[in-house]
């Protein structure tokens, strides 16, 4: 489950020549005792499209978002904060993403992450063609106490996942990212982040 399925959700039928502008602050946040998410998310998609992107513009801020602040946190096959876009393939089509202050956690004890991440990929798409985007994040992922165990996982997964990208323009800037503040640490067949840009095949791409 999760506290904020996708704000914008399209089915097969994919996004043609339209225009979405998204802005979200202070949303799925959680602040308690204890969190145990498994198999969820605090926050979905945020853009879940299932079909095409094609000559769409897509605008989306977010400030404040899947945020925690618990004695302990366990995160067992799951994530804060799930994709920002995730679509099946996007075409000469804009993208300009702004994150501040999302999927942080501060925590009294232990942090506990298996199989799971803070912050899945802001960008997930099987094919990125004559696309441009633009994305910029600030002080997400970052973790905040005594111990932190990851196992199988990490805090922040890539920036952009494609399959192909060709003749496409991205421009990434990370600042305050996957960082640990804290007494002890522990990494098993994990990291910290993942590749800003995973492609399995590029061509043209800047």
């Amino acid at each position: 489950g999760n506290l904020l399925g996708g704000v914008v959700s399209v089915g097969d039928e994919g996004l043609r020549a339209s225009v979405v502008e998204l802005a979200v602050q202070q949303v799925g946040l959680f602040e308690g005792e204890h969190l145990s998410l498994r198999d969820g998310e605090l926050v979905d998609e945020m853009v879940d499209c299932d079909g095409h992107l094609v000559a769409s513009k897509v605008d989306l801020s977010a400030d404040k978002l899947g945020n925690v602040e618990a004695s302990s946190v366990n995160i067992t096959d799951a994530e804060l904060v799930d994709e920002v876009v995730d679509a099946a393939d996007a075409n000469a089509s804009s993208l300009n993403i702004s994150l501040v202050d999302v999927a942080n956690i501060r925590a009294a004890a232990i942090v506990r992450i298996a199989q799971g991440k803070l912050m899945d990929e802001t960008v997930d798409a099987d094919k990125i063609l004559r696309t441009t985007a633009r994305i910029e994040a600030a002080k997400v992922g970052n973790v905040k106490s005594q111990r932190l165990v990851v196992d199988h996982g990490g805090l922040v997964d890539e920036i952009v996942d494609a399959d192909v990208l060709r003749n496409s323009t991205f421009r990434v800037a990370v600042r305050s990212a996957a960082n640990f503040k804290g007494q002890r640490l522990k990494v098993r067949k994990g990291q910290l982040m993942d590749e800003l840009v995973d492609a399995s095949a590029s061509c043209g791409t800047t």
